[in-house]
């Protein structure tokens, strides 16, 4: 999380294109395994909100810390908990219709 205190510094110095690529990689980062993400406790999932919540204030460039749901619906972004049950969901789906990698349809 530190590295995301630290893209403060320079936020307004990138475009809103930049703001993107920056937030793929944090949700690069929160999807890294989310099939180990899948029955963590409450506490570690909010961690991760917070970190997801951060990115979403730095996009739109808010500090304050009012309710971003609005913000992130905007972005078309599903909260922690839930994106981990979609990419599961995605993955079983895949499974069950032959289109998984291979390592995983065996």
């Amino acid at each position: 999380m530190g590295y995301l205190n630290n893209l403060w510094r320079i936020c307004d110095k990138l475009d809103r294109d930049s703001n993107k690529t920056v937030n793929m990689f944090i949700h690069a980062k929160l999807d890294f395994a989310n099939s180990l993400l899948y029955k963590i406790n409450v506490s570690e999932i909010d961690q991760l909100q917070k970190i997801q919540n951060l990115a979403v204030r730095y996009i739109y460039n808010r500090r304050q810390r009012r309710g971003i749901t609005a913000l992130r619906k905007e972005l078309h972004f599903l909260p922690v908990k839930e994106r981990v049950e979609y990419k599961i969901g995605v993955l079983m789906y895949n499974v069950v219709n032959c289109s998984a990698p291979e390592y995983l349809t065996d």
